[in-house]
């Protein structure tokens, strides 16, 4: 059996780990790990230099925005309960007839364990739960707009403008059709067609589709919460979104 050489291994290992090998390694790695995205990157390149330079990428042509999701549901459907024959629910607001004593401390759930303030929020929320449904929706408000917001085109935003002006009412497709056309113009994307464009303000929650023989849009609550959002925290730049 054959003595190991460690000082030549090391070296050997040494040379192995070196920054040049893995280097080509994790290249390797990245490129077909990511190919998919690299070529699309590559395609887009409108411009740029090589050694140190910016290199400029068009955005993507069939989904330039991504998407958003719409808010969340305010108050999630709970199932109905329906108590066992013969025991009784006292109501929330009524100590049970037959309690001997008060009710014992309910835990706290581990998120708020360490919090000095929970208990007393939690009964701030029992005796005041119309305030806190209102305080609740307009947070949630002001982070689906904040998120449509980084997103939305100028464009759609006139499109939101002018369907608010219908005061609910549905507009056609064709009516429409103008705000995508100048997008295009501004663009220089034609690949981005009228139904995603208008598709992203209704997964975002800001437009119901009306299903008819020609396609109609119309407002919802949120896209006019939206409009008052931003109209009030960007008083200026509202007006002045990109395409």
């Amino acid at each position: 059996m054959c003595a190991v050489n460690w000082t030549m291994l090391l070296e050997y290992l040494k040379v192995v780990f070196s920054w040049p090998p893995m280097a080509v390694v994790i290249t390797l790695f990245a490129v077909f790990k990511f190919k998919a995205a690299i070529d699309d990157l590559l395609s887009r390149i409108v411009s740029g230099k090589i050694l140190g330079q910016e290199i400029h990428a068009a955005p993507p042509k069939d989904a330039p925005q991504g998407s958003v999701n719409a808010p969340d549901v305010l108050v999630p459907p709970v199932p109905d309960f329906v108590a066992p024959v013969g025991v009784g629910v006292a109501l929330r607001d009524e100590p049970a007839v037959n309690e001997p004593h008060p009710p014992a401390e309910e835990p706290l759930p581990p998120e708020l364990v360490n919090d000095p303030h929970a208990r007393a929020a939690i009964a701030y929320v029992r005796e005041n739960p119309a305030q806190t449904v209102i305080e609740y929706k307009k947070v949630m408000t002001a982070l689906s707009s904040e998120r449509l917001y980084v997103r939305i085109f100028g464009t759609q935003i006139s499109v939101l403008v002018f369907l608010s002006s219908r005061n609910g009412g549905p507009v056609s497709a064709p009516a429409l059709s103008a705000y995508h056309e100048e997008y295009q113009r501004l663009s220089d994307n034609m690949e981005y067609s009228f139904e995603s464009y208008m598709d992203f303000l209704v997964g975002a929650g800001a437009v119901e589709k009306v299903e008819a023989a020609v396609p109609q849009y119309r407002m919802t609550p949120f896209g006019v919460e939206f409009l008052a959002y931003i109209r009030a925290q960007y008083p200026i730049a509202w007006m002045q979104r990109a395409f």
